[in-house]
């Protein structure tokens, strides 16, 4: 009968999962500063935010949204590769966390266990390669700031792209994904007793 060690991968797997396509897949994986620092315009990878403004009840009153890019930003070849791993890596996880969850009613043995433990740490990889996206031209020559100062005339003060909570969320799935590994290469494999 598997013990409860081996029950653990799979959670921690899945909880590595939640975390890469929180970062992965909303819009705000970094920010820029603007106004001197009095806007924030954040990014994702796939997506950005977008602000609205409205008056109500007398008070101008602002809100954001996800949307995503317009088809005429030029995404470059560093920020299709962050893209591809951003879909690439919870593949990976998927995979392993339905090989562990599998390998717990099914005899992989150690090697099996010890493949699906070696899986986590290519999606650990794979999610820590998303990180390109901050040697894009999106942090270096953002298109859509660009686009702004073109049609508004306004000269925005540009900083460096800061890390945003899915960049954190980003660094936690590939912490998650290493110590999942390493309790696989840590723990022996299930073994089925009937």
């Amino acid at each position: 009968m598997a013990g409860c060690q081996h029950f653990i991968a799979p959670i921690l797997g899945l909880a590595g999962l939640a975390l890469a396509v929180a970062a992965n897949f909303l819009c705000a994986f970094v920010g820029i500063e603007a106004f001197k620092g009095n806007l924030s315009i954040k990014f994702g990878i796939w997506q950005l935010t977008r602000w609205s403004a409205a008056v109500e009840g007398g008070e101008l009153e602002f809100s954001e949204s996800c949307v995503q890019y317009p088809e005429e930003i030029g995404v470059d070849s560093t920020w299709q590769a962050a893209r591809a791993f951003s879909i690439l890596s919870p593949i990976v996880a998927f995979t392993c966390i339905v090989a562990a969850a599998v390998s717990i009613c099914a005899n992989l043995g150690k090697t099996g266990w010890n493949l699906i433990g070696l899986g986590f740490l290519f999606a650990a990889f794979f999610q820590g390669l998303t990180f390109l996206i901050l040697q894009s031209n999106l942090c270096s020559n953002d298109p859509i700031l660009e686009d702004f100062e073109s049609i508004t005339g306004i000269n925005l003060t540009i900083n460096d792209c800061q890390l945003e909570w899915e960049a954190y969320a980003c660094i936690a799935a590939v912490v998650t994904y290493v110590l999942t590994s390493l309790l696989m290469f840590a723990t022996s494999a299930p073994n089925k007793h009937f």
